[in-house]
């Protein structure tokens, strides 16, 4: 079922593609001010009445419909420190989070710990707006590779095979040279990619603070840690995968010269090395723990510092409200507050786009200290602004809406996704000929449906 609803996916972007010339205007919307520093954006897929935000002091703040609520979904701001760049920093949800409401965090520990990065697992109560503060399970603690440590990743997520990725910086600061080899051993988790198993038995019983087991077709596998998936980064502080293609994008943050994104594309299996500490961006010079050769994964974009100087990543769009840019990956920096975009084509980031000024539009105030481009229930773009507010990016022309009779998924569309989600009962099929998932107009929703969207028909 999964590969048949990338396939029908697949198709809705080759069609976005081919009229990528034609994008629309983009604007944004002030939606939310008044938060403590959010760091990140999210929500389960499908649930399109909430939002849940994180702040940098250890709390996830929930919205609805866009109003945010007084008591936190979560709130551990007695564990996380007070830092300048670390605190609560990611959120993912399970991917069966509607059945089992498990979710995951990930942050740095404060107390007599607290130079240490946690990614820690939670339930959510009998109260779906409120987190269980008693059901926390370490999945992975790490000390400070040294006094301090800035560079500590901050995204984490599930990947379409339903493992968690978990992008590690090379635990170091601005001008460390210490913290540069890292990303190149592989006996040490830092500057790296983690790909882990959070439902499997676990691979390090003698360790507390290793809980989760080993992918068997991870590449490392009985040449250093089983758990690095890819290795060669500074700093990946945001990472998104493709909903439809499978490809993992990262944005790794540079040191003095460039900041770059990096694409994993789905059917290599990972082992990708993408040269930190020799390597920024497409610039390089060899040292002592990495050479300048053809073993070295080129970013697919990188830029100087003219233009910014932390990129800060985004999400590729697969919301309804702008269907001219399916499959775009949309990107910031964390110094200029410059939004852009482009497509993944041919190993390089074609059709980049410049659209800080659209979405700086009168009347609001400017998009500025840019954390996260994260997505709602709907995959719309929420950017994440450290002062305080998020922003949607919305088409232009506001005519456009998500409101379509028998979208159950919320895209925008009525296909394949809709009839999948009423059999899993997301959805309700109305009487003998009200239901638009019901394509062949016998009363019900089954597999002749799937089939018959999947041969192009629709409503």
């Amino acid at each position: 079922m999964k590969k048949q609803i990338l396939a029908a996916c697949g198709v809705l972007a080759v069609l976005a593609g081919g009229l990528q010339a034609d994008t629309p205007p983009l604007t944004s919307e002030l939606v939310m001010s008044g938060l403590n520093e959010p760091t990140f954006v999210t929500a389960p897929a499908g649930d399109t009445a909430r939002l849940f935000i994180v702040e940098k002091g250890g709390r996830i703040r929930l919205a609805k419909n866009d109003v945010l609520q007084g008591t936190p979904f979560l709130n551990i701001s007695s564990l996380v420190p007070s830092e300048t760049w670390n605190g609560m920093l990611g959120l993912c949800f399970d991917p069966d989070f509607e059945a089992n409401g498990l979710f995951y965090i990930q942050h740095t520990l404060g107390g007599s710990s607290s130079n240490r990065v946690c990614v820690a697992r939670y339930q959510v109560s009998t109260n779906p707006d409120l987190a269980d503060a008693t059901s926390r399970e370490v999945i992975l603690e790490l000390d400070y590779p040294g006094s301090q440590a800035f560079h500590v990743g901050g995204w984490i997520g599930f990947g379409p095979d339903g493992y968690l990725y978990i992008p590690m910086g090379d635990g170091g600061y601005s001008g460390d040279v210490t913290a540069g080899p890292r990303s190149q051993s592989l006996d040490v988790p830092w500057g790296k990619v983690l790909r882990i198993d959070v439902h499997g038995a676990d691979a390090y019983p003698a360790d507390p603070d290793r809980n989760f087991a080993i992918p068997a077709d991870n590449p490392f596998i009985g040449t250093g840690l089983g758990e690095i998936w890819v290795r060669g980064l500074r700093n990946p502080y945001r990472a998104d995968f493709d909903e439809v293609t499978g490809d993992f994008w990262i944005a790794d943050v540079g040191l003095f010269l460039r900041e770059e994104i990096d694409v994993v594309p789905a059917t290599s299996g990972g082992g990708q090395n993408f040269g930190w500490d020799c390597a920024e961006g497409h610039w390089c010079a060899s040292n002592g723990s990495c050479a300048c050769n053809a073993l070295l994964t080129a970013p697919v974009h990188d830029y100087d510092h003219s233009d910014g100087c932390s990129i800060t990543g985004g999400s590729v769009y697969d919301g309804c409200l702008m269907p001219q840019m399916q499959g775009r990956y949309f990107f910031s920096d964390w110094c200029s507050a410059s939004v852009w975009s482009g497509r993944y084509e041919g190993g390089t980031l074609v059709d980049w786009q410049d659209h800080t000024a659209e979405l700086n539009p009168t009347g609001q105030p400017a998009i500025s200290g840019v954390t996260a481009i994260g997505v709602d229930g709907r995959g719309e773009m929420i950017v994440v602004s450290q002062q305080g507010r998020l922003y949607r990016i919305l088409p232009a022309d506001s005519g456009n809406t998500c409101d379509v009779p028998g979208d159950v998924d919320g895209d925008g569309l009525v296909g394949v996704n809709d009839v999948l989600a009423v059999l899993k009962g997301w959805g309700s099929c109305p009487p003998v000929g009200s239901c638009p998932a019901d394509l062949d107009g016998d009363g019900e929703v089954n597999v002749n449906d799937v089939l018959l969207v999947l041969a192009g028909w629709s409503v």
